[in-house]
This record gives C-alpha cells, sequence and structure tokens, in this order.
C-alpha cells in the first residue's frame, strides 16, 4: 500500500475500497476475483455479488474457489479477516 493510501486510511477509518485491500490481495488476485471477494468478505450473498457484478452465480461460485486456493483459505470468515473485516 502506498504511504499516501496509508494515510488516507488513516483518516477515513472504516472505508472500504480497492485501492486499500492488503497488498498481498491485490497482487494475488485478478480485479473480478478481488471485487468478488471484498463483497463476500463483507457478508453479500453470492446471488447479490451475481446481481452486482452482473454476472451468474455460477462465476461467483467460481472465483470464489479462485480466491480461497490463492489466498488458502477455507471459508468466508477468514475472507473476512484477510480483507480486514
Amino acid at each position: 500500500m502506498t504511504a499516501r493510501a496509508v494515510g488516507l486510511q488513516a483518516l477515513l477509518p472504516g472505508v472500504r475500497t480497492p485501492g486499500l485491500h492488503p497488498p498481498h490481495i491485490q497482487a494475488l488476485l485478478a480485479p473480478r476475483e478481488r471485487e468478488a471477494a471484498a463483497l463476500a468478505a463483507s457478508g453479500v450473498t453470492g446471488q447479490a455479488i451475481a446481481d452486482a457484478l452482473g454476472i451468474g452465480v455460477r462465476t461467483v461460485e467460481s472465483y470464489m474457489r479462485s480466491t480461497y486456493s490463492k489466498l488458502g483459505l477455507a471459508n468466508r470468515a477468514e475472507l473476512a479477516e484477510a480483507f480486514g473485516f
């Protein structure tokens, strides 16, 4: 994370934006995987993620499997922790 991002995060606690995702998440996940994972980490359902991103539920499930594999996670609770929720 850049110094500017760290400063903004300190000024705006609780703000969630892709630019503030932990660096390892940014490096390992594709942009759409990050979008879906961030929504899932915040508690959004698979169907709601699909609707929000304009994709199918099966695509969301595929993104989540890939995300869990790439980050070495087992479930949404661990995903939420990885995203800092």
